[in-house]
């Protein structure tokens, strides 16, 4: 199960009802003005592969909330406000995911 909210006027509060799909494999947030807190209502989503972070408001404490997802495999960062040190922990943190920074 994929949903794409790239590019619309969604933020951290809504994120709170993306995490009631178990299910999610894929979710693509590009361009939007989800942030860390959204992050946080995420981690319940452990079935969740792929995340679609670029051009967002997250920073390392977003990512430090997206360890808790050990089913990630995808995430991508880039021009978000993570650092290629936050990017680090999360590799880190769960075995076998690519984290794409740039």
């Amino acid at each position: 199960v994929a949903l794409d909210l790239g590019r619309t006027i969604i933020t951290d509060a809504a994120m709170k009802s993306v995490a009631r799909l178990p299910r999610l494999l894929t979710l693509d947030l590009r361009q939007t003005q989800v942030g860390d807190a959204g992050l946080e209502a995420l981690a319940s989503l452990k079935k969740l592969q792929t995340i679609n972070l670029y051009g967002t408001q997250v920073t390392d404490q977003g990512l430090k909330h997206l360890a808790r997802i050990k089913s990630l495999r995808n995430v991508y960062i880039w021009q978000s406000k993570a650092t290629k040190a936050g990017a680090k922990q999360l590799t880190a943190a769960i075995p076998g995911v690519k984290v794409s920074i740039e």
